[in-house]
Order: structure tokens, then sequence, then C-alpha cells
């Protein structure tokens, strides 16, 4: 009888373990680093908007000679206009045709249609009326055409513009609900009441040239003012006005607290003389993205500026 030895090959239960260790290993390893590239390559794409936003902001000065206005108004009636919509009015209009040559960049899109140094209640510059719908208004004062415009400094297509009314549904039948904003490259699902994803809203804050610091604590001498877009950064979130205040961080705010935070975020160190304190950009304006979080204030924000 011949004796047939047979070999049986396979894998102990040591080696098994270690190979599940191994490949767990090098997913712990790679998926941060996958994320990581991700995240560097949606903060190129926002800095690559700011970018083209920037070129039509210096267009929209060499223009008109001025860089748009921030300031925000109407902001006890609900109306608000602030300085992300007059932004996105500035770089396209109200109706992606252009901004209207004409504008004073008012909620209800009136100003002086008719050229004679004064702004009627009916003098809507973009063919719109009182409540800023799409319909094609003909009342008396409106005068528009596209030989009264200017732009559009972004191509619409790339702009990524929405109304508020898209994102926010609270106020959908307002001047403010049908108001323009550009929206940031970080699509996600910011609102309860549609399944689409928008990114925030940019935010868009003119230096005031006449002063000379960053003052947090006193209105009178900011460079930058954060009410310029306070309903949008006020809140959380921003499109629910019955949400508690809170300030850039999350917390219960005050006035003061948001003051403290914005200096924080737009002051230059390496521009501070003696008790000085000086902001970035303070003699333009600055882009604020809410970055991958959602939250304006927090450290992933995207700026027109490097703060390394």
């Amino acid at each position: 009888m011949i004796d047939k030895k047979i070999n049986t090959k396979g894998f102990t239960i040591v080696e098994v373990l270690t190979a599940v260790a191994i490949v767990a290993i090098m997913v712990a390893i790679l998926v941060p680093a996958v994320s990581q590239v991700r995240r560097l390559a949606r903060n190129v794409r926002q800095k690559a908007q700011m970018t083209a936003m920037t070129i039509g902001i210096e267009v929209f000065k060499n223009d008109f000679g001025v860089y748009p206005d921030s300031s925000i108004e109407n902001y006890s009636t609900g109306n608000a206009y602030n300085g992300a919509n007059k932004l996105a009015e500035a770089l396209v209009g109200l109706d992606y045709l252009g901004v209207h040559t004409r504008t004073i960049f008012h909620s209800d899109g009136v100003g002086d249609n008719n050229a004679d140094g004064t702004v009627s209640a009916n003098e809507y510059l973009y063919g719109r009326d009182s409540e800023l719908d799409l319909s094609d208004d003909t009342a008396a004062g409106v005068l528009d055409s596209k030989n009264s415009r200017m732009g559009p400094y972004l191509e619409p297509e790339k702009a990524n513009a929405a109304y508020l009314s898209d994102i926010s549904s609270q106020t959908s039948s307002s001047n403010f609900g049908k108001s323009l904003v550009l929206l940031d490259s970080y699509a996600k699902k910011n609102a309860t009441f549609t399944t689409e994803k928008y990114g925030m809203p940019i935010l868009y804050f003119k230096a005031n040239t006449s002063k000379i610091e960053q003052e947090p604590t006193n209105d009178v001498d900011r460079i930058y003012c954060w009410e310029d877009n306070r309903d949008l950064i006020e809140k959380k979130p921003f499109w629910d006005y019955t949400a508690t205040p809170v300030d850039y961080l999350g917390e219960t705010t005050t006035f003061d607290d948001n003051k403290d935070l914005f200096a924080d975020l737009v002051i230059n160190p390496k521009l501070k003389v003696g008790n000085r304190e000086m902001p970035y950009n303070s003699r333009s304006y600055i882009l604020v993205s809410a970055g991958e979080d959602g939250f304006y204030g927090t450290q992933d924000d995207v700026f027109n500026f490097d703060k390394k």
C-alpha cells in the first residue's frame, strides 16, 4: 500500500486577523487623507469663485467709480437688504441681466430711473412690481432697458446665485425673500422645507475708508461693520426668524459679543500699531464664505484674503 501524503494549504486564524488588521490600518490612514483632499479641492474651488467675484467687483468699481455699498437697510421691517444682497445686485443685477446704472441698492428695486434727481415709489429699475416678482411691470416710471445696465460682471451660469426664498421659507413673499444672494460652493441641505442642496450666502462687507481702525466696542470707529449682514449671521439657522439669536460660535449673543468675534475674524495682527487694530483689506472689502460646516465665524471660514 502506498501512503499518500495530503498537503492542506490555508490560512491560520492569526494570519487572517493580521491581514484584517493591516487592511483596517490602511483604511484608517487613507480615508482621512481622501477627505482632506476633497476638502482641499472644495476650498480651492471656493477661492476660485471669490477670485472671479473680485475681478467683477473691480470692474464694477471701474465703471461706477466706487465699490458696491454693503450697509444693511430695513432690518426692523423684516425686508432687510444686506451686504450679500447688494453684492449679488452689483455683479448680476436682480434678474441676471446686469446692474442698473441708476441703482441705489434698495430692497424694493427702485432708483432714480428718470434721472430727475429724486426717487419715486414707482421707479422700479428692473421692470418689477413693488414685491419684486418676475412679472414684466409696465407701470408708470418703469423705463428699464438693456441700455441702462452694466455687466453682468459674473457669468450668470457660473454665479451660483439664488433668491433667498429658495433657501428660506419664512420670507418667500417679501422683498427680502425675493432678493438674490451669491452662494458659496459648499452645497448642503440647509432648509427643512426643501430637498435641494444650497451653499450659504457669501457675505460682503465694504470698508469704511473714513475710519482708521477696527475698534469692536465703538461703532463709529469701525472700518467694517458686522451688522452689514446682520440678518444672515445673527440667527441660527438664518432662514428661521423664530430661532434664538446666536453668535458666530453658536452661543446666545449680545451685540458686543458679535462685535468682538467679528473683529477677531477680520483683524490683521501684522498691522496692529500700538492699541490701534487694523483689519485685512482695510481700503476695499471683505468676502466671507461659511465654509464646510455652513456656519459663519468658525475656523473653516474662507475669505478673500490669506490669514496665514
